[in-house]
């Protein structure tokens, strides 16, 4: 017991040093031209949706190896390739598409494919709260992500939209914007001007990653954004 409680004090102790030293020389942007490539609207979107999860810059530094869990179809796999090749050239890490049910992947999709898997899957209070769930693995005391798993509901209305919204968090963009606009994105609401463009949004079979998205994944992979930079601290630089 002795040991016991040593341990844990030497942990205390190693936890609040780790989070005093980051208070005192968290990270900083050294050089801010690079966000002169991004519009004021851009750096808005990226500001609201980058920023939620711990406060602060989270993302991989290490190969992202997908992998779609359990079953699935061809269509499904497609589109697990689409993803990658539009991700590819947004990030500055290695990504790539490993075979279905792989050890090795480190971003595992779940397309779940009825309420069972739903229910075995998560809880039943995630499944009330939305169509989807994405969950992180961190480097111990760290915003490096280094794996994640991404679950896709039975029932969620599009799936391949809801498939890339949940990638984009699983890459390091947390949050979501509250602001409405009629700009294509997928972590904000979106203004249609008729029932009927709402309908053929919604039944639209081939996605993509709206152009906004596309701007924060590639803003967010910056060299010179440093990892675990604070929201504040980027407030600061407008």
């Amino acid at each position: 017991m002795k040991y016991v409680s040593i341990t844990i004090r030497v942990v205390i102790a190693a936890i609040i040093l780790f989070y005093a030293y980051s208070c005192l020389f968290s990270p900083r942007i050294t050089s801010p031209a690079f966000l002169k490539k991004y519009s004021g609207p851009e750096i808005t979107y990226f500001q609201e949706t980058a920023f939620e999860r711990k406060k602060s810059i989270i993302k991989w530094e290490d190969k992202i190896r997908i992998t779609l869990m359990g079953s699935y179809s061809v269509q499904d796999s497609l589109e697990a390739v689409r993803i990658v090749e539009e991700v590819a050239p947004l990030i500055n890490v290695e990504i790539e598409l490993l075979p279905g049910n792989a050890k090795e992947g480190n971003l595992r999709i779940y397309l779940l494919k009825s309420e069972a898997e739903d229910e075995a899957a998560v809880s039943k209070n995630d499944l009330a709260k939305a169509m989807a769930k994405t969950e992180y693995r961190f480097a111990m005391l760290s915003n490096r992500i280094i794996g994640a798993k991404i679950f896709v509901y039975h029932f969620a209305g599009s799936k391949y939209r809801t498939l890339r919204h949940e990638f984009c968090h699983a890459l390091g963009l947390s949050g979501h914007s509250k602001q409405m606009t009629k700009q294509q994105r997928l972590l904000g609401p979106q203004l249609f001007d008729s029932i009927e463009e709402s309908e053929a949004w919604e039944a639209k079979k081939e996605q993509t990653f709206p152009e906004m998205d596309k701007r924060s994944i590639q803003l967010l992979y910056e060299r010179e954004l440093p990892l675990g930079l604070k929201n504040k601290d980027f407030y600061k630089r407008f």
